[in-house]
């Protein structure tokens, strides 16, 4: 029975046997055979990106040689059998020019000297460029098939066109992008009808992919063979382990077989026995015993092994399981022995180090320390471990390349089945982008608070200076910039004009005007967008007049605009010596910054303007309870002979001489004439303030003359004497002749009125002159010889409707005030300059007319 059993049990554990190794070889094969797919592709991959950056690099290099020669608007060349001149260009007026010495030149645009360089030296390295377009000046130039789709795509907005195709039956990578008409094309291609901006063509490059090819094919058989190598050494292992257990397999079944044929044995001498059973009972049963206890412990046995062999496999297959996780884990596995030496580290060290397993094999994790962490955070972590306790903590290490990194670790001690402390094991997780992560949020939240409480500052100052010395000194802090500035747009003319500046020799810089679109802030307001200039001094729109005052240079520009609703108000500037200082993050920090600020700085010019404007309407309103004053009193002291003289001739009971009468008209035309007078000056004090004049050249001889000869009378009354310029030395100055000409009235009449010393019998004396200033003005001047005036009264001259109680003449208060006003309107100034006992010196400005 035993027998019969147990040779079919024998048979079917080596065919499964069998099976199992040529199940090994099956997947063995296909595990190599994926392993060569997965190495063609990349392989495939590979060559396509290196014909990309190939053809990248020639194409730059292209496209620089082309806004080298477009930034040039061309360049001349001497004309040759090779280059002749370009019948495209005929209508350039000096398309073809001559030196000095007779060598004729003819010009080379940017799509010329780029198809000479193609059709010359493509052959040195097979790359092809073409230029072309939809709408071309040369029909040669005219796009294929393939560049026409990419023009049109470029229309339709596309960046670029980039594809792997064939030319001729050959393969090639082909790369086009568009050509966008700059300032400099519409020399040659201004009469196509193109503006600035708009899409003008294509640069294209076509990059053979042949050696690229040849080369990927000798690459790919290289692996195939190193892999089909692999297949083979592994093939040959499992083929002599599979020998290996088949021949242990044939040993268990040859002493299977011999077992068999004892228990035959054993059979034929109980059959011999039983004649002697009689006498032998005893003895036979006691050997029959003993044969059934060597049968049950032999099965006993057999079921151990079985048993012991399963395990044997569940616990192998287990261990695989481990090994497949930790050698497929996402994070960084290590052993160490006990005194740090590493003795296994998985493929994602490898890739996270840099290191490969045979040189971190044998060496300490000390490898990849940075400096960046103290000795006493290392000797913490070994006295924890070296205790039997796990130690959870980050790493700031560094790869094999020098780059830093870091890394969550777990390590903790290994024990073999006596509970000896025998490796470690460290577990590491890198979390470099969760760390950067974490100090972008800190940083952001930095900035956000610093914004917070500048745009809290800012709405709390009202004055515009002030504002914006704030708003630099927060700019200064968040930044640590070497200068910056403010430029706020006039109103009226469209310049920038510097209101704020900090930095060394700021002084140098407040005030600065630059012209609509000049400079690097005038470009801003212009576009409306933000500027980054990583090096200032090679860009063409950096105003350098700043820099050639005080000797200092700078570098790196950051501009934003200060916007208030869909208004550019001005330009937040930011400078530094270095080259390359700011990047996005500073960019978006100071737009950010800036629409605080702009809301501040407006809401701080509508302050300002509020007070002006209440500080002008409260000045009318003086203004006008003078007016009134003026008409209720000034005019009453003419009116009031006028009306008796009236009465009396009215009652007409009084006899009255022709002597008599006369004197009563001439009383009567005085007066009215002083009223006339009053009324004028009341109305032209009115009217400068509303009205705007053109300023033109004045013939100042003329006008001086003209406002004399108004004043006739009362230079003969008072016996003045006049004393002016010669007439061809007055100089040229710009004003409204009639608004001038009461301007000398009101000084020489004043001067007359006031001057003189009558208690000495001193006539009054009067000079007329002038003195050439440094900003651009003339100042007009008259002196007299009256008795002077006190600092307290000079203050008061120009003020409306003001007199002073030292004169001796009477007036209404209104001559200076129309001075000051028609003068300021003229953009001059006016003044006083006296002592008392030397007289008064009253003068004026306009300004010069320019040579």
């Amino acid at each position: 029975m035993n027998t019969q059993s147990n040779t079919p049990t024998t048979r079917t554990t080596a065919a499964e046997m069998m099976r199992y190794i040529w199940l090994l070889v099956i997947a063995w094969t296909l595990i190599i055979a994926g392993l060569v797919v997965w190495n063609l592709f990349q392989t495939r991959q590979v060559t396509q990106q290196i014909a990309i950056v190939q053809a990248r690099a020639n194409f730059n290099k292209d496209q620089a040689l082309r806004f080298w020669a477009t930034s040039h608007g061309g360049v001349y060349v001497p004309t040759d059998d090779h280059t002749s001149p370009s019948p495209y260009l005929s209508h350039i007026p000096e398309r073809d020019i001559e030196t000095p010495s007779g060598i004729k030149l003819t010009l080379m645009n940017p799509a010329y000297m780029i198809r000479q360089m193609n059709e010359e030296f493509a052959d040195l390295y097979g790359i092809v460029g073409h230029i072309t377009s939809l709408n071309v000046l040369r029909p040669a130039n005219a796009p294929d098939d393939w560049e026409r789709a990419a023009l049109e795509s470029f229309e339709r907005g596309e960046a670029e066109a980039l594809e792997f195709t064939y030319v001729n039956d050959e393969p090639y990578l082909r790369l086009m992008q568009p050509i966008f008409t700059q300032q400099g094309c519409l020399k040659c291609h201004g009469q196509q009808g193109y503006q600035v901006g708009d899409v003008r063509g294509g640069v294209g490059i076509a990059l053979p992919m042949a050696p690229l090819l040849a080369k990927e094919g000798r690459t790919a058989a290289t692996q195939a063979i190193s892999l089909g190598l692999l297949w083979a050494l592994g093939l040959g292992v499992i083929v002599l382990g599979g020998r290996s257990l088949n021949q242990r397999t044939q040993e268990r079944d040859l002493s299977v077989t011999a077992l068999q044929k004892s228990e035959e044995r054993l059979r034929a001498s109980i059959e011999e026995l039983r004649e002697h059973r009689k006498h032998l009972e005893e003895l036979v049963d006691e050997r029959t015993s003993e044969l059934k206890q060597e049968i049950t412990e032999r099965r006993q046995a057999e079921e151990a092994l079985r048993e012991y062999q399963q395990r044997l496999e569940v616990q192998n297959a287990d261990l695989r399981k481990l090994t497949q996780a930790v050698e497929q884990s996402a994070n960084t596995v290590v052993i160490t022995d006990l005194e740090g030496h590493i003795e296994y580290a998985n493929p994602k060290f490898v890739e996270t180090t840099g290191y490969t397993v045979e040189e971190a094999l044998g060496q300490n994790p000390r490898i990849l320390k940075s400096g960046e962490q103290s000795d006493a955070y290392y000797r913490e972590l070994w006295q924890t471990i070296t205790s039997g306790r796990e130690w959870r903590g980050e790493f700031h290490n560094k790869r094999k390349d020098g780059t830093l990194y870091w890394e969550l670790a777990s390590i903790a001690p290994i024990y073999d089945a006596q509970g000896q402390m025998t490796h470690f094991i460290a577990a590491k997780e890198d979390i470099t982008e969760r760390k950067r992560a974490e100090d972008a949020l800190r940083r952001s939240n930095q900035e956000l608070a610093l914004l917070n409480r500048a745009a809290q500052t800012f709405n709390s100052i009202l004055d515009q200076d002030q504002v914006l010395a704030t708003v630099l000194e927060e700019v200064r802090r968040m930044l640590d910039v070497t200068a910056c500035s403010i430029w706020l747009t006039d109103v009226e003319t469209g310049e920038l004009v510097c209101r704020q500046s900090v930095g060394p020799h700021s002084e140098a810089v407040l005030g600065l005007c630059l012209a609509p679109g000049e400079g690097l802030a005038g470009w801003v307001v212009r576009s409306g967008e933000s500027l980054i200039v990583p090096d200032a001094q090679i860009d063409e729109r950096y105003y350098r007049q700043v820099e050639q005052q005080v000797g200092m240079e700078m570098h790196s520009v950051l501009s934003v605009s200060l916007h208030v609703k869909d208004d550019v108000i001005g330009v937040l500037q930011v400078m530094d010596v270095s080259v390359g200082r700011f990047g996005p993050e500073d960019q978006a920090l100071l737009e950010t910054l800036s629409a605080s600020a702009a809301i501040a700085i407006d809401n701080a010019r509508l302050v300002q303007e509020l007070r002006r404007y209440t500080a002008e309407l409260q000045a009318r309103n003086e203004e006008l309870d003078a007016f009134a004053h003026t008409a209720a009193h000034d005019l009453k002291g003419p009116l009031g002979p006028i009306v008796g003289v009236a009465q009396v001739l009215e009652q007409g009971y009084v006899p009255l001489s022709d002597e008599r009468l006369h004197d009563y008209l001439r009383k009567i035309a005085r007066n009215g004439r002083k009223m006339g007078r009053i009324i004028d000056e009341l109305l032209l004090l009115a009217e400068s303030r509303k009205i705007k004049v053109g300023v033109k050249p004045l013939d100042m001889a003329r006008i001086v003359a003209e406002a004399r000869e108004r004043l006739a009378d009362m230079i003969a009354e008072q016996q003045a004497e006049v004393i002016l310029p010669a007439e061809g030395d007055w100089p040229a100055a710009l004003g409204y002749g009639p608004w001038v000409e009461e301007v000398w009235a009101n000084y020489l009449s004043n001067a007359i009125k006031y001057g003189g010393r009558p208690d000495d019998g001193a006539p009054p004396r009067v000079e007329l002159g002038f003195d050439e200033l440094a900003n651009k003005h003339i100042r007009f001047w008259v002196r007299d010889n009256g008795r002077g005036l006190t600092p307290e009264e000079q203050a008061r001259l120009f003020t409306p409707f003001t007199r002073l109680d030292q004169v001796r003449a009477k007036g209404h208060g209104l001559g200076l005030s129309i001075v000051r006003r028609i003068v300021e309107k003229l953009d001059g100034e006016v003044g006083v300059e006296s002592e008392i006992g030397s007289g008064s010196l009253f003068w004026f400005t306009l300004p010069a007319q320019s040579q």
